[in-house]
């Protein structure tokens, strides 16, 4: 957690300006909502990285109630970094510069650990065919 913060979210002591509201960080876990996966469980991050893309939708952490453990960062508000406890709207930028981006980052339990950066596709032009008939 502390390390993916202070390369994504750095304090502002670090920085000189923090993130935008535009720029909110959102944390998850495919974990919370289906479980260990064991061998899977990188493929079940994506899997889950894909719908909510697709959906355009940050899907709720669902084992946080009310409080999240003791020995997480105390600033995420300060760092402008959120852990969805509902449906949260993810909607593509319009600026074609800032596409939607998703880290996802697979710790597994035989100390592998796998990295994948993934985002927006460029917007494709539609192309209009027209076709004329005599």
């Amino acid at each position: 957690m502390i390390s993916v913060l202070d390369t994504s979210a750095p304090t502002l002591s670090e920085v000189s300006k923090g993130r935008t509201e535009e720029q909110a960080l959102y944390l998850g876990s495919a974990k919370a909502n289906i479980g260990h996966g064991g061998a899977s469980s990188g493929v079940s991050a994506l899997i889950k990285v894909r719908l909510m893309i697709q959906k355009i939708m940050i899907v709720p952490h669902c084992r946080i109630k009310t409080k999240t453990n003791s020995k997480f960062l105390t600033d995420l508000g300060e760092r402008n970094v959120n852990i969805a406890l509902k449906p949260t709207v993810w909607e593509r930028s319009t600026d074609p510069s800032r596409p939607r981006r998703v880290f996802v980052n697979n710790f597994s339990a035989a100390v592998g650990n796998s990295v994948l950066l993934i985002e927006d596709a460029p917007v494709q032009k539609a192309i209009c065919a027209l076709s004329l008939v005599t």
